[in-house]
C-alpha cells in the first residue's frame, strides 16, 4: 500500500508517518508539506490512500479533496484536521472522504481510523455521526457558503486581514474581498468581529 501524507507541520507528518509504518502493508510512503504539493503528487502518482489536513498552505483540503476525487477516484481519503469535526464532518463526506478525525483524537483512535479506511471502510467519530444527524435537521446560516467562502469565512473569524488571506490561499486581494462581500450578504453580517463572534458562538473555530 502507497500512502501519501499531507500537512504543512513537520512534526505532525512525523508522528502520522510511525503510526502508519506499524502496519505490514504499507510498502511506501511519501509527504507533502503544502495545497499545490500535494495535488501535483496525487495527479503524478497513484497512492492507496491520502491522509489530509483540511487547511495547508496554497489550498484548501475540500479544493485538494473535490479535485483528487475527479482524478482519482479510488484513493481513499482520510481527513486527520484541528478543525472541529462537528463542522466538518459532513462536508467532507460529502465531497467523498472515507473518514474524519481530530489532531487530538488519542492515538489509539487515530490508528482505528487508518486501519479502518485501509481496509476499504468509512471512519467517523460518534461526535462527528452525531453532528451529521443533528445539521441533517437544521440550516445555519454558515451552511449557505460555498466551500471557497466558508474557508475565506473561517480565516477572517480567525482575523486574518485580506491581503493575509489572498496569501494564504493563493488568490488576489480583489477575490478575498468578493468573498468577504457575499458572506456578509448571506449572512448579514456587517463587520469582521460579527464574523468572528457568529464563529465563535457556533464553535466554528478553536
Amino acid at each position: 500500500m502507497k500512502i501519501l501524507l499531507a500537512d504543512d507541520h513537520a512534526l505532525i507528518r512525523a508522528g502520522v508517518r510511525a503510526l502508519v509504518k506499524s502496519f505490514n502493508n504499507v510498502q511506501e510512503i511519501e509527504e507533502a508539506k503544502n495545497g499545490p504539493e500535494t495535488l501535483n503528487k496525487i495527479r503524478d502518482e497513484n497512492f492507496d490512500m491520502v491522509i489530509l489536513d483540511i487547511f495547508m498552505s496554497g489550498a484548501n483540503g475540500l479544493d485538494i479533496l473535490r479535485q483528487a476525487k475527479k482524478i482519482k477516484k479510488d484513493t481513499r481519503f482520510l481527513i486527520i484536521s484541528s478543525k472541529p469535526e462537528e463542522v466538518f464532518a459532513k462536508k467532507v463526506f460529502k465531497l467523498g472522504a472515507s473518514g474524519y478525525l481530530p489532531k487530538c483524537a488519542p492515538v489509539e483512535e487515530i490508528k482505528k481510523a487508518i486501519k479502518k479506511v485501509m481496509e476499504g471502510g468509512k471512519y467517523m467519530s460518534d461526535k462527528a455521526a452525531e453532528s451529521i444527524v443533528f445539521n441533517n435537521q437544521t440550516h445555519l446560516p454558515h451552511e449557505m457558503l460555498s466551500d471557497r467562502e466558508f474557508q475565506v469565512f473561517l480565516l477572517l473569524a480567525e482575523g486574518k486581514k485580506v491581503k493575509e488571506i489572498a496569501d494564504i490561499l493563493f488568490i488576489s486581494d480583489k477575490t478575498v474581498s468578493t468573498h468577504r462581500a457575499r458572506i456578509m450578504q448571506k449572512m448579514s453580517l456587517k463587520t469582521n468581529v460579527a464574523i468572528a463572534l457568529y464563529a465563535t458562538d457556533n464553535n466554528l473555530i478553536t
